[in-house]
This record gives C-alpha cells, sequence and structure tokens, in this order.
C-alpha cells in the first residue's frame, strides 16, 4: 500500500494513494474516465486504485497524479511520500 502525506492540506495529513486521488478528482469534478485517458491508465485500474483493491504500481500513481496536476516527491526528510500541486 502507498501511503501519501499531504501537504497541501495537513488535516488530511496521510491517506492511502487511492483516497488522495479520489479526493483530488472529486475536487476537480472530473470523472474517472477523464483522469484515466490523461493519465493513459485503463478506467478499471484508475477505479482498482481508488478502491484500494490490489497493489498499484508506483507509476500508475504518479501517472494519475500528473494528469489532476500533482506530483509524488520522495526526499529523505520525509518519513513518506508527499503531494505537491504543481
Amino acid at each position: 500500500m502507498i501511503v501519501l502525506v499531504l501537504h497541501s492540506n495537513p488535516l488530511l495529513a496521510s491517506q492511502t494513494a487511492g483516497e488522495a486521488i479520489r479526493r483530488i478528482r472529486r475536487e476537480q469534478r472530473r470523472s474517472q474516465a477523464e483522469v484515466a485517458d490523461m493519465a493513459l491508465i485503463p478506467r478499471a485500474t484508475l477505479a482498482r486504485l481508488e478502491s484500494g483493491s490490489g497493489d498499484p504500481r508506483v507509476d500508475t500513481v504518479i501517472a494519475a497524479l500528473e494528469a489532476l496536476g500533482h506530483t509524488l516527491e520522495f526526499g529523505p526528510e520525509l518519513a513518506e511520500p508527499h503531494i505537491d500541486p504543481t
């Protein structure tokens, strides 16, 4: 499971990647099909990622986040990866 630390909203400090992607997608009022097309991944893959079923690949998480205008960053000072709006 990939857990993300969202620096843009400390109240939602840690979420699974799927929870974060679903929340961001809904805030942007985008459909799963639209985001999947922009991320060049199947809609079913995005649905599984958002629902927490399966074990997503990091490149899939990155593609979905980038389609939503966010990046996944790793750093030595971080205990976990985090998302920053680009």
